[in-house]
């Protein structure tokens, strides 16, 4: 995909950070300034404090004993720290804390108890400023050129999906022929290319929407996934009959792609009228997000011939089950810090039956009559 494409090309367009012997130039959200080892020159008032540091006698109750809550202990800095502020004043690294903070001691006492940046550390945060001006402004260009190409990129593919858009929904206008009877086609298995101006305008989708179909083993139902780039989700449909005027209707559960948030409620339906044999469909769909709107979609053949869509049915299985009552719930404490155990699927009993979903009859033929599948029939059927 053309977004994956310009991510990697951000990534590997790495910020400017000029070097010059232990120095590095650092431009962050605090400013710009000069690091050594990753570590950021310390003002002269705060390093005379840390090494002049003597730990206060414990707080007292009016009895003089010792309180219980005492202020939290002095952490002194790490011995890199110390010997990167060697650097920064001038002065050699050292090995560890102690042979550091002397240095530092003795280089104050000299200075009035100061530390002042020395010339030359001055003049190579002079150069690797300069040096930084000139990358940057090339940087900017080349993150500028990245942003333009995709932009154009983006608003092609809206033109594209747009006419494709149109073009399906045109076809779709004119079907089905007066006096057709229509029927679930036999053989629907495949993947959909899938017209919803609601949400492909609405949250200005630039690639195609997408969506897959698969009748189970026995044809009685039918699982699918779909994207439509803003949520994705899988789906299962009632029990199919020949009487439903071409008509399936399924419950899905799904994601938002952004938060990640699930969505499982039995409001969650699409229903789709199949037209004819050449599997053009259109239909219905809610989404909590933008409530009830239009869809319809047509065979893709590209993305259908030479594939077998069966073998997907197992994890859309896992997928559905997975997203249940009891996860969403888990998830939501999880957000706010709260206790969260194991995600637990479903049952086959409750996503294998279309009771408390889109109707209040359970299917005996598939759950039997103890309300779930056999492991056989989970596996293979509906």
């Amino acid at each position: 995909m053309d977004s994956d494409r310009f991510f990697t090309e951000r990534q590997k367009l790495q910020f400017p950070r000029p070097k010059s012997g232990p120095f590095e130039y650092v431009r962050s959200w605090d400013g710009d300034y000069l690091e050594v080892d990753n570590t950021k020159r310390c003002s002269s008032d705060r390093l005379m404090f840390l090494l002049n540091y003597t730990a206060p006698p414990p707080l007292l109750t009016k009895k003089g004993k010792p309180r219980v809550r005492q202020p939290s202990p002095h952490k002194d800095e790490t011995g890199k720290f110390y010997s990167a502020q060697c650097v920064h004043y001038g002065m050699k690294p050292k090995s560890s804390k102690e042979p550091a903070k002397k240095a530092l001691l003795a280089y104050a006492k000299a200075n009035d108890g100061k530390f002042v940046v020395p010339p030359e550390v001055a003049k190579v945060a002079a150069e690797l400023e300069s040096e930084f001006k000139v990358k940057n402004a090339e940087y900017d260009a080349k993150m500028h050129d990245i942003e333009t190409r995709e932009k154009q990129a983006k608003e092609t593919a809206q033109k594209k999906r747009k006419r494709e858009e149109d073009r399906l929904l045109n076809t779709i206008a004119k079907k089905p022929k007066k006096g057709v009877a229509l029927v679930i086609p036999e053989n629907l298995s495949g993947a959909y290319t899938v017209a919803a101006p609601a949400i492909s305008e609405g949250w200005d989708i630039s690639q195609s929407l997408k969506l897959r179909l698969c009748r189970s083993r026995t044809s009685s139902h039918v699982w699918g996934d779909f994207d439509f780039g803003i949520f994705n989700g899988t789906f299962r449909s009632e029990r199919l009959s020949q009487s439903q005027n071409g008509t399936i209707k399924c419950h899905w559960r799904g994601r938002e792609t952004g938060t990640g948030e699930s969505s499982i409620g039995p409001e969650n339906v699409i229903e789709l009228q199949f037209l004819d044999e050449k599997k053009t469909f259109r239909g219905s769909m809610h989404w909590d997000c933008a409530g009830r709107f239009d869809i319809a979609g047509e065979l893709d053949w590209e993305r259908t011939r030479n594939r077998v869509f069966s073998m997907h049915i197992r994890r859309w299985k896992d997928n559905y089950r997975q997203l249940n009552e009891a996860n969403y719930d888990a998830e939501n404490r999880g957000r706010w810090g709260g206790w969260t155990q194991d995600a637990k699927p479903d049952r086959a009993a409750v996503s294998d039956t279309t009771d408390g979903y889109l109707s209040h009859s359970d299917d005996a033929s598939d759950d039997g009559a103890s309300g779930h599948l056999s492991d056989e029939s989970d596996d293979e059927e509906d």
